[in-house]
């Protein structure tokens, strides 16, 4: 059960930081997994959703929204329902190794990347600091795959034990995203989006 007048707010606030910073709003509708949010987001502005599981993509696109980044390791057993939604709307597949590269460079479509990048949490993604990310992005051109962008999630933060250590992990992925764009287009790479 939700106050509405509380949810309203609670998005119109976060959309009008987010405009205030001149940044996209890509919300992760994987806390509320219901479609009528995620409509409330997207008319606050929003551009995009995030999902972690198939099943959220599948729904989702079938209720009309049209540019989904499942934000959760490639699963190859998972690939042509990535192939299927990928010729229906801007669907948006997480890379983080070379194998991953090899599995999509298979399907000989120019599906649209992200490079996962991890900044602190260590469950997955390139390390920011790696080298593997200029090799990675070359490849994912290479093949003829999109780069839409970089993304990360800061899960770290769930075992802070203050609001001042929350900002400090925040601030040091802001600076880690930052860098990684940094880095690709020094190596001369457009790096898409950085999404935190």
């Amino acid at each position: 059960v939700l106050e509405l007048d509380v949810l309203e707010s609670n998005i119109q606030f976060v959309q009008d930081r987010a405009d205030t910073l001149g940044v996209r709003m890509r919300p992760h509708v994987k806390t509320h997994k219901c479609i009528e949010i995620g409509e409330l987001q997207r008319a606050a502005g929003a551009t995009g959703i995030t999902v972690a599981t198939m099943e959220e993509a599948f729904a989702f696109t079938n209720a009309g929204f049209d540019d989904i980044l499942w934000a959760f390791p490639m699963i190859p057993s998972r690939l042509n329902d990535v192939l299927h939604l990928s010729r229906k709307i801007e669907f948006g597949v997480t890379v983080d190794s070379e194998a991953t590269l090899k599995l999509l460079s298979t399907t000989g479509e120019a599906l649209s990347v992200w490079i996962e990048i991890d900044c602190g949490y260590g469950r997955s993604g390139v390390p920011h600091e790696s080298e593997i990310l200029v090799r990675l992005a070359r490849q994912i051109i290479a093949i003829g795959l999109k780069l839409k962008g970089c993304f990360t999630h800061g899960g770290h933060t769930y075992k802070a034990d203050s609001s001042r250590q929350i900002i400090e992990l925040a601030e040091a992925e802001r600076c880690a995203m930052v860098a990684v764009g940094d880095r690709l287009r020094a190596a001369g790479i457009d790096p898409g989006s950085l999404s935190v």
